[in-house]
């Protein structure tokens, strides 16, 4: 069991790592994921315990779809009044 828990694990952290990525443009992967890693090192985390952040998230996105049967809707961040 432990050996699966390992692999599932590795599995996560990788795709964190995917998640946060930079395109060779300099446009990120995923904008929000991107944010939130860039939060949490702005918070004093160093970048292997932001990547297990944004793997945990991850992990919690993904078991959400799973229990409610739902598809993947991404985040889109409303603009803020006042802003145009």
């Amino acid at each position: 069991m432990q050996k699966w828990n390992r692999e599932l694990n590795a599995i996560f952290y990788f795709l964190a790592i995917q998640m946060v990525a930079v395109s060779p443009s300099g446009k990120p992967r995923h904008p929000v994921f991107r944010e939130y890693f860039e939060q949490k090192i702005k918070e004093g985390k160093n970048k292997p315990q932001a990547l297990i952040c944004v793997a945990r998230t991850l992990v919690r996105l993904i078991y959400g779809m799973m229990k409610t049967k739902t598809e993947y809707r991404p985040y889109e961040k409303k603009e803020e009044e006042g802003t145009n």
